[in-house]
């Protein structure tokens, strides 16, 4: 009796990740949850005066992908979602600090 083999593959856990991660609007909200992880436990931002946090937060929603927005369509790994969230703070910080010294006429503190 022969036995016939399945020309139909099972799918692995590791290729549904794969397939999955490399859907735009799941890379958006990977990138937004990834933002907001790191917003948390930056020392860099904990360390900001409650101003330039709130004018920190403007900036993000008023363009939580960046300014210019990040491509997520290069962005392959977690490692590199890591890195352009990174920036994306980082400019964001800068972007905060200019509009409060801007308001308030004098350099803004890092606590």
């Amino acid at each position: 009796m022969k036995c016939s083999m399945r020309t139909q593959k099972s799918l692995r856990a590791s290729d549904v990740i794969a397939t999955l991660s490399r859907i735009e609007s799941i890379k958006q909200q990977r990138f937004i949850g990834e933002l907001n992880r790191q917003l948390a436990t930056d020392p860099s931002v904990c360390r900001l005066s409650p101003d330039v946090r709130e004018r920190l937060n403007e900036v993000l929603n008023e363009h939580p992908y960046g300014n210019p927005p990040v491509n997520l369509a290069t962005c392959h790994s977690q490692e590199q979602m890591n890195v352009m969230v990174a920036k994306t703070i980082s400019d964001a910080t800068r972007i905060a600090l200019t509009r409060t010294f801007d308001a308030k006429g004098s350099v803004a503190r890092v606590a």
